[in-house]
């Protein structure tokens, strides 16, 4: 598979990872909502500190049991644990429960309620925002290209060679680009262009001496360097 492919193929699995993620965080969003919109309060006391194994180690989420005003009896292990524990014994909490269930029933914080979908809405907006942020970039790149062909001032640069990208690496591979460089008669500066990542080694496809262009009149550093000329990578 070609890198240019396994770039597209990554961008749109973050994208996916992100909707999902955002998905879940909405669903969840909604489903704590509604258990708050019909949900009675109560207090409750701590009488033990579950153990219970995460990736971080052994963590301890507490027991609490509460009764209801008309006299029944609840009980519910907090999904949240932490090491050390958040809550000693005896700690007196407040519950939120279901009318119709008592048993149906969470501790009154934070962690409880929202930490869940909090933790699924970051997670979408970060692998979304990469995703989207890649495929933006990407057009974006096109768009300036096209303009550039379009309204750009077209020169002709010296080849200079070609060189590996190595701020930039997929698979384990570097991509190359074709450089060239140009004196503005006008300023008698020197400028470096170098072309689009190329996921091949193009030395032994160019023959010419000079390259096509096109600069910003206004801006040279905002430039295209025409590699149209060379075969294309298959996928």
């Amino acid at each position: 598979m070609s890198p240019v492919k396994s770039i597209r193929i990554l961008c749109f699995a973050f994208l996916a990872v992100g909707l999902v993620a955002l998905a879940a965080a909405v669903f969840w969003y909604f489903h704590t909502s509604s258990f708050l919109a019909g949900a009675a309060t109560a207090k409750g006391i701590v009488v033990e500190l579950v153990p219970r194994t995460s990736r971080r180690g052994l963590v301890y989420a507490p027991r609490v049991e509460f009764a209801a005003p008309d006299g029944s009896r609840g009980m519910l292990i907090s999904s949240v644990g932490s090491d050390p524990p958040s809550y000693s014994r005896g700690d007196a909490v407040e519950v939120l429960y279901d009318p119709r269930n008592i048993n149906n029933a969470r501790l009154k914080s934070f962690s409880e309620l929202w930490l869940g979908p909090s933790i699924f809405a970051g997670l979408g907006v970060i692998f979304g925002g990469i995703g989207l942020g890649i495929l933006l970039f990407q057009r974006r790149q096109g768009d300036a290209r096209r303009l550039l062909q379009a309204s750009g001032r077209r020169i002709d640069a010296d080849y200079e060679g070609v060189e590996l990208n190595t701020s930039l690496t997929v698979g384990g591979r570097n991509p190359f680009r074709v450089l060239a460089q140009w004196q503005d008669p006008m300023t008698s500066r020197i400028h470096l262009f170098h072309s689009e990542n190329l996921w091949f080694d193009p030395q032994k496809y160019i023959e010419r001496k000079t390259l096509t262009v096109y600069i910003d009149p206004n801006n040279p550093k905002k430039y295209y360097v025409d590699v149209s000329f060379l075969p294309k990578l298959a996928d």
